[in-house]
């Protein structure tokens, strides 16, 4: 629509400048308006222009921004999925330090209970070889 109305503008305008060509000199505001007008188009020319380039610079900058964005949450993904596998095998770990630990105190549980037991059979073991060499050394007398 734009384009099309600035060559319906352009149009008029030629056909304008021939036909006032010659009545310019006699009717100065009538030059004045004819001369506005041109500098006027010419100003819609240019805005259009560079409407165009700035719709083209905010598209770019758009499609850059979406595929930046679309970078960015494929990272956020990757992110996540990496925390969540390593937050399952911390939750693993963890749990096996739990059951080493509750085995370790087993283990150390058992070996005291095994060290009592063995200090009370060496202190039968003495008492039955004191009643044997009492024994003895009664017998022998």
């Amino acid at each position: 629509f734009k384009r099309q109305r600035t060559a319906n503008f352009d149009q008029n305008e030629a056909d304008n400048s021939e036909n006032s060509s010659s009545n310019d000199a006699n009717d100065p505001p009538q030059y004045t308006e004819r001369v506005f007008n041109q500098q006027k188009h010419q100003l819609h020319l240019e805005l259009a222009e560079r409407i165009r380039q700035l719709e083209a610079n905010l598209r770019q900058s758009f499609e850059s921004s979406i595929k930046e964005l679309e970078r960015t949450l494929e990272e956020n993904r990757i992110l996540k999925r990496a925390v969540t596998i390593q937050t399952s095998r911390h939750n693993e770990l963890e749990h096996q330090l739990n059951s080493f630990s509750a085995a370790a105190m087993a283990a150390a549980d058992y070996a005291r209970r095994m060290e009592e037991m063995n200090s009370a059979l060496n202190f039968r073991v003495q008492q039955i070889e004191g009643t044997f060499s009492g024994n003895r050394g009664g017998e022998g007398h």
